[in-house]
């Protein structure tokens, strides 16, 4: 039983080394592209513009 309890801890370790990056590249940063933003084509001269009220109020 006792056997069991470590190993189960030592998997947990292990699991939680994988996913903090200590065995390599994280998963949740596999798939991303880090220079992608900056690579952006005057992406601040985007303009989000509010649509026109166009209900009445009233009746």
């Amino acid at each position: 039983m006792r056997s069991l309890f470590f190993l189960l801890v030592l998997g947990n370790l292990a699991l939680y080394g994988y996913g903090q990056g200590w065995l390599g590249t994280p998963p949740e940063l596999q798939q991303r592209s880090p220079g992608y933003a900056s690579q952006e084509i005057r992406a601040d001269a985007i303009t989000v513009r509010k649509e026109p009220n166009t209900r009445q109020s009233g009746s």
